[in-house]
This record gives structure tokens, sequence and C-alpha cells, in this order.
């Protein structure tokens, strides 16, 4: 779709705004999702320019940068109802995949609803350090716990890709999508981190990506975002020669205005085969 919208102007063009980063460490850092607090990653803040990819003159585009904004109306209304996701969602989505990417068949394995009116806190709703969602071997493991062994076999032999549906459920007034052009984002700026409840308790079986700062990465966000618009955000390809890892984050806009509401959205994790 068109990046544009008529109010940009060329003040507009980028804001300056913290970002938190992984820092290398020895050991294997580990998230835990309920015990945050005694989470081992270590992050950094840099403050960072992110640039307005509506005021930019190059359409993005999901093969070439990793990610697209798209033209996306849902029927949906409440994220939290996990039925209507199912029921209403997903086929919207699957529909919407197929369409942008080409693939032949997009299978959904978890979705997020990211409800900040409940979960303001941004440790609770919002990821606000830059990652990638999931390594390969996670990846690979949700399409075997998904479908038959004899199926999964089949479609592993094919290209096949990651990737993630962010989609806004009203206007986005604060805490917009901060995401990274994946020509700019390197393996070895990405972390391996495990993923735990709490400490002490079995790991479970996915491994995120941390994102460390490099100085050659382009950052971009597409201000007010509303109910007809998503991001698709390419996290993984087996065609090496493609884009593999869009690197995003929520973050603080200067600019939003203090009245501003929390935004409602929606996380959708697809894989799709070609």
């Amino acid at each position: 779709m068109n990046n544009k919208k008529d109010s940009v102007s060329k003040a507009d063009e980028s804001v300056e705004a913290e970002l938190r980063f992984a820092v290398p460490q020895g050991d294997q850092p580990i998230v835990y999702l309920v015990d945050y607090e005694n989470t081992t990653i270590k992050l950094e803040s840099r403050m960072i320019k992110i640039r307005n990819g509506r005021a930019c003159q190059e359409d993005f585009n999901i093969e070439v940068n990793g990610f697209e904004l798209v033209k996306f109306t849902s029927e949906l209304t409440n994220v939290r109802d996990s039925d209507a996701v199912k029921r209403i969602f997903q086929p919207e989505a699957e529909k919407l995949l197929k369409r942008l990417t080409g693939a032949s068949r997009v299978l959904i394995f978890h979705h997020l609803d990211r409800d900040m009116r409940e979960a303001p806190s941004d440790d609770l709703g919002a990821a606000t350090n830059a990652h990638v969602d999931h390594d390969q071997a996670t990846y690979e493991y949700n399409i075997r716990r998904c479908l038959p062994a004899g199926e999964a076999d089949a479609l592993l032999s094919r290209r096949w890709a990651a990737y993630n549906i962010w989609k806004p459920i009203g206007p986005v007034e604060k805490l917009p999508l901060a995401v990274c052009d994946a020509r700019t984002v390197f393996e070895k700026n990405l972390i391996a981190t495990g993923v735990g409840t709490r400490p002490g308790e079995p790991l479970l079986p996915r491994t995120g990506l941390g994102g460390v700062f490099d100085l050659e990465q382009r950052w971009f966000y597409f201000p007010d975002m509303s109910a007809d618009e998503a991001l698709v955000l390419k996290m993984w390809d087996t065609d090496s020669d493609r884009p593999q890892w869009a690197a995003h984050s929520a973050f603080v806009d200067p600019t939003s205005k203090s009245e501003a509401k929390h935004r409602v959205s929606l996380d959708a994790r697809f894989i799709a085969f070609y």
C-alpha cells in the first residue's frame, strides 16, 4: 500500500526515541514471562533515529525490507476473545498473507493480545526492546506440534517463511511499533534467548532473539496507524537470499499527546509454505 498520509510534512520525517537493545553476555539469557524481575537478559538503552515511514520516498516491501504496511480491515472487535480470534481474525489474516506473499498454505500457531488499557505497564503489555520473535528451531517445533509427522516433513522440505501480523484494533496514539529494515539486521547482532515462566521451572520449547544495536540499522515507524491497517513482518525465511529478520520494538513516541489513549492490538504468528 502507499505509506503516505496527507497530513505528513517534512518536519515529521523522524523522531529521536529510546530503544532498548540486548548486550552480549557469557551465558544464554533467560526471559521469565511470569517472574519478569528475574529475567537475566542484559539490556542497554540508546537514543536512535526512527524514521517516519509515511514520509519516506521508498515504498516498503515484505520481500525487500522484511516488512510492509498493508490495508487490512477486520471484523474482530475483542482481542481478548480467543474463540473470536480463531473464528474471525485467523481466516482474514490467512487470506491476507497468501495474497501478500504468494504462499500456497498458511499455518497460524500463536497469537497475543495487547490490550494496554488493562496492562499499561510496558513490561506487561508491549515488548519495548529490539527483538525477533523466534529462531528457526522454534518455528520447526511448532510446525511439528501442529501437524501430523508426515505432513510436517513434507512441508519442511519446501521453502517456508515465518511472519508476524501486527494489527491495531482502533487508532494507535501511543507506544507505536518500530521496525528495522531487515537488510540491516545481521545474524551476528542477534542473541538467542531462552524463555521460561519463572526460575527453577523447565524452560518453554521456544527461543527468542534479542537484537544488539548496530550503527547500520535503519529503524522506521508508521505514525497514527488505524484499525484498517496492519504491519506484516518477516521473522525467518529458509531462502537465505530473501529478508530474514525484521527486528522490532514498541517505543515511547515523544510526539504522543499527554491524553493519548492506550492502544489495543493483536500479534498473530504465521508460517507460510510455498
